[in-house]
């Protein structure tokens, strides 16, 4: 599907529209290919009854943030609220976001499954069958309403609480938020040609938004310096 097909089918636009779809992405539930957007087969899982809760907890971990918080705290007690925003902190959160990276934290654990007491103290991997159906969507949903609904199953983005603090509290062309928002947190994997694409990319939204003779071509140098 194009943008603008996404857009009508989510009934969003701008900042919006680029939050939802960045966070399903992180979320490993949509992918882009040249300006065209998709569901994975996780996202197509996450719609299936019969692996939807499997669905929700890969998910849930494709977060860097949320992963890192895992393994940080599996089989331990949670640090409170205060403790876990100072912890999100150290994992790179900018200090004005670590609330709202804390409560949309909680909101998705909670979604997938991993808090297994109410008092939510505790962060456990659910305990999911081996049956399992054949993934796939139920019979008649078109792609764009499979991404709608996959897209606001989490309508913030969690990749936000990786922006810093100077970025995270200007006002940014929603272009530019959305792009920024494609950025993987330090120290993860990125191809060459994954960092080739964004800087193209880049380039194309630079020529929307601004002013200027030429074009940038992006290219990636083989060998050595």
């Amino acid at each position: 599907m194009e943008r603008d097909q996404v857009s009508a089918a989510l009934n969003s636009a701008g900042g919006t529209l680029a939050n939802k779809l960045s966070a399903a992405k992180q979320f490993g539930l949509i992918d882009s290919q040249q300006g065209r957007w998709s569901l994975t087969a996780l996202g197509y899982d996450i719609l299936d009854g019969a692996t939807e809760r499997a669905a929700k907890v890969d998910a849930f971990l494709n977060v860097e943030l949320y992963r890192r918080a895992f393994d940080e705290y599996r089989g331990k007690t949670l640090p409170g609220r205060a403790g876990l925003e100072h912890a999100f902190t150290t994992f790179g959160v900018a200090t004005k976001q670590r609330e709202k990276a804390r409560q949309t934290f909680e909101r998705s654990a909670r979604s997938a499954g991993f808090f297994p007491t109410g008092s939510e103290d505790r962060l456990v991997a659910p305990v999911i069958s081996q049956v399992v159906a054949a993934a796939g969507t139920a019979s008649g949903t078109s792609t764009a309403s499979a991404i709608a609904e996959v897209a606001h199953s989490e309508d913030r983005d969690p990749g936000r609480a990786h922006m810093g603090t100077a970025v995270a509290a200007r006002e940014l062309n929603p272009f530019i938020e959305g792009l920024l928002n494609e950025i993987p947190p330090k120290g993860t994997p990125w191809s060459i040609q994954d960092q080739a694409d964004w800087l193209q990319g880049a380039a194309q939204i630079f020529r929307i938004l601004y002013k200027g003779e030429g074009e940038i071509l992006v290219t990636i140098k083989k060998g050595g310096a």
